[in-house]
């Protein structure tokens, strides 16, 4: 099935601007609105406060970003460090009526990102953990307090976080999410997902699923969920250049992870990259990044942007359904200057149409780059 890809500058930066950057999309079906989570890049994993931005023509046009108060940049402890949010997804609880904003707490100096977890040694100061957290916003946008996720069994990781996630929210209103964990001392992260209640204000854990491991750089980061046809999928960043997916009856309890494949065997060559799933007209895709020769020389491969339909039976993406979301762009005339495309994420509209987001990144210019939308039909 052929897919229709019409792509767009949402918010267009110069290289005197901050660059938006994790675009991310629901849908709230009260209002029938979209909701759109984004927040300016600074350097290199250093944020700006999340912002909201809205879209009442299904993305056609977007209102200006305004701050979510409740995660914003404060002091924490001393004068020296600041506490953070970022990697926000929104995600809309139907059954409650609120939306959620999920990302997670991040420490930085005034003059940049402070890495709590590059210290491997455990020398780290191990107050400094990563959580989960989160904001609740009723029917009339009216956002809650900042709230944290700590789960029995992690009280003393490093970090248990679920940024830049896909979500499985269930017809009962649990929710399935998977989370990275990371441990004092390890240089690798595990996996493991948790079954959520939701109450309409807070979220709690009711049952915990079994950890995954890939003991190879920093493990396994930023896994996403799906639920397809019975099962549950998952997808799982890796630094061994591979991306890796995984299957499950309950989404707790998971199969053998395999590497992603073409239908004739050969692995995608990727580097530690997000994937993400789309459901649309009845099939199962995945968005991601990987080596071709185009980009071979691209940080990380992180441009172009592609997109294939999955093929659940063989588990493995079908090559000749491969289709370019976001072409790789460069600056300057020498193309020493990509945009990379690293962070982005797709929102199902209806059954036969989509939006994925990307904030584009080209280093060496401030962060500056452009925030862009394809709208996906079939």
């Amino acid at each position: 099935m052929a897919l229709q890809i019409e792509t767009k500058i949402i918010f267009n930066q110069s290289a005197e601007q901050e660059a938006y950057f994790h675009p991310k999309v629901c849908v709230e079906a009260h209002s029938g609105e979209l909701l759109m989570t984004l927040q300016t890049l600074r350097g290199s994993d250093f944020y700006g406060p999340p912002l909201c931005s809205r879209s009442d023509d299904l993305g056609e046009s977007w209102s200006e970003p305004s701050p979510i108060s409740s995660l914003g940049i404060h002091p924490y402890e001393d004068e020296r460090i600041f506490e953070g949010v970022c990697d926000v997804v929104p995600d809309y609880h139907s059954k409650s009526g609120k939306t959620l904003a999920i990302g997670h707490n991040v420490f930085y100096l005034k003059e940049g990102f402070l890495d709590t977890l590059g210290d491997f040694s455990g020398k780290t100061r191990q107050n400094l953990q990563r959580r989960a957290v989160y904001s609740v916003a009723d029917q009339q946008g009216n956002w809650s307090e900042r709230k944290m996720l700590r789960f029995e069994g992690f009280e003393q990781s490093s970090s248990l976080v679920c940024g830049c996630s896909q979500k499985v929210i269930l017809p009962d209103g649990d929710m399935l999410i998977p989370f990275s964990v990371g441990d004092w001392g390890r240089r690798d992260r595990r996996c493991v997902t948790f079954l959520c209640g939701f109450d309409g204000e807070s979220i709690y854990a009711k049952k915990r699923g079994e950890i995954l491991e890939h003991a190879v750089g920093r493990g396994l980061l930023e896994p996403s969920l799906c639920y397809f046809e019975g099962k549950f999928y998952m997808t799982l960043r890796a630094e061994d250049e591979r991306g890796y997916f995984t299957v499950s009856p309950d989404g707790l309890n998971w199969g053998s992870m395999q590497a992603w494949r073409w239908q004739d065997g050969e692995a995608l060559i990727m580097s530690t990259t997000q994937q993400h799933w789309l459901e649309l007209g009845g099939r199962l895709y995945l968005v991601y990044t990987r080596k071709t020769e185009e980009n071979k020389d691209v940080m990380r491969w992180r441009s172009p942007l592609f997109i294939a339909e999955f093929d659940p039976k063989k588990g493995c993406l079908i090559k000749s359904s491969e289709t370019c979301v976001f072409p790789l762009r460069y600056v300057d005339e020498n193309r020493q200057k990509p945009a990379l495309l690293g962070n982005f994420h797709p929102c199902i509209i209806s059954e036969n149409e989509a939006l994925i987001c990307v904030g584009e990144n080209i280093p060496g210019q401030r962060q500056a780059g452009n925030t862009l939308q394809a709208r996906i039909k079939c």
